[in-house]
């Protein structure tokens, strides 16, 4: 025996023979995106919001000195140095 003398006729499944059918899929991954990106966005909103309240805690710390001269700024140079120091690597993170 051989093959048959007319070719077998392959037909579609009937989901894949909707019209809309390619327009629900896109439209499922389209709201997965959407879903993923407002997520990723909430995300950066509250990793911000924590970052400026360390930076406004960090900044409670300087003193203001007790003189008006440059004299009396030197006991706290170690300090504003590490405030921005620190200041610097929370700003890169």
């Amino acid at each position: 025996m051989g093959y048959p003398a007319t070719p077998r006729r392959i037909e579609p499944c009937a989901e894949s023979a909707r019209p809309d059918h390619g327009r629900a899929i896109l439209g499922r991954v389209s709201s997965f995106h959407r879903e993923n990106s407002i997520g990723k966005a909430r995300l950066e909103a509250f990793s911000d919001g924590v970052l400026a309240i360390i930076i406004t805690i960090m900044v409670l710390e300087l003193k203001v000195p007790h003189g008006d001269d440059f004299t009396a700024l030197a006991p706290l140079l170690p300090v504003f140095l590490s405030y921005i120091l620190s200041f610097v690597y929370i700003g890169i993170y």
